[in-house]
């Protein structure tokens, strides 16, 4: 804000009168020209809390992050989801696809560390989204849930990762880190059963197409999970979370097929 201050007595009450500043407290007349030069930028005090709006910014950054995912480039995807989740910070799919570049970009190098740390974080990302649905945007959450679904699987089924092996003198590999991924993938997708489960329990019971969708969700990753039998620690809880589901739907609608 700029004020005008007096030269003579450092006041800045000044009023035009008749084409010329008079400050008030002294007298001294100024013309245009000299109140020019007597003019001070000075900080806007501002009282209260200020609220800056960047609704129009988080649309734009969703916006851009969803192209980077569909052209699955994960880094520019991870960028603007970060920037997403600073803005908005209970945004599922920023929450989730976040993490999700961060760990599919180990899979590309043998270091298992990294990628034991990136999928942690994926877990922990899926904790968080369960704890954020919410129910009042259920429709429009729902199609978020299923991308994470579709790209969980994606991730288990259809990516080729880099692991570390050792050889002996024949060149026969004699030992391998391969299965360490494969359990981590199978983690990722008991971690998303839970959060399948927890949100289908949340959805009301007279909606019970909905409650039956996210059910077979939860299932149908138990069933990716089974489809790496020999790497499962424990195959028969994840056959008896199955089976659990099942018997959930039949008694929510006895005459619907479970696919």
């Amino acid at each position: 804000m700029k004020k005008v201050y007096c030269e003579m007595c450092g006041g800045n009450d000044m009023i035009k009168d008749n084409g010329v500043y008079v400050c008030q407290n002294c007298g001294t007349k100024y013309t245009l020209e000299e109140a020019r030069k007597l003019i001070i930028d000075e900080p806007v005090e501002v009282q209260g809390t200020v609220k800056i709006d960047e609704s129009g910014n988080l649309d734009n950054y969703i916006a851009l992050a969803k192209r980077a995912r569909a052209r699955r480039d994960w880094d520019d995807a991870k960028k603007y989801y970060n920037l997403v989740e600073q803005i908005d910070p209970k945004n599922i799919e920023a929450i989730f696809y976040g993490n999700y570049g961060k760990a599919k970009d180990t899979l590309a190098d043998s270091n298992l560390s990294d990628r034991q740390d990136a999928f942690k974080g994926l877990q922990v990302s899926l904790i968080c989204v369960k704890n954020n649905f919410d129910i009042v945007k259920e429709a429009e959450n729902r199609k978020i849930i299923d991308s994470i679904s579709s790209d969980i699987i994606e991730l288990t089924c259809k990516t080729n990762f880099k692991y570390n092996t050792t050889v002996n003198s024949l060149n026969k590999v004699i030992w391998s880190d391969y299965n360490e991924t494969i359990y981590l993938f199978n983690n990722l997708n008991a971690e998303f059963m839970l959060t399948t489960e927890t949100i289908a329990k949340r959805i009301p019971e007279t909606n019970k197409e909905t409650r039956i969708h996210y059910f077979e969700t939860a299932i149908k990753h138990g069933k990716t999970i089974l489809a790496n039998r020999r790497y499962v620690a424990f195959p028969q809880r994840i056959n008896n979370a199955i089976s659990w589901y099942r018997k959930y739907i039949n008694d929510i609608n006895p005459n619907y097929v479970v696919r």
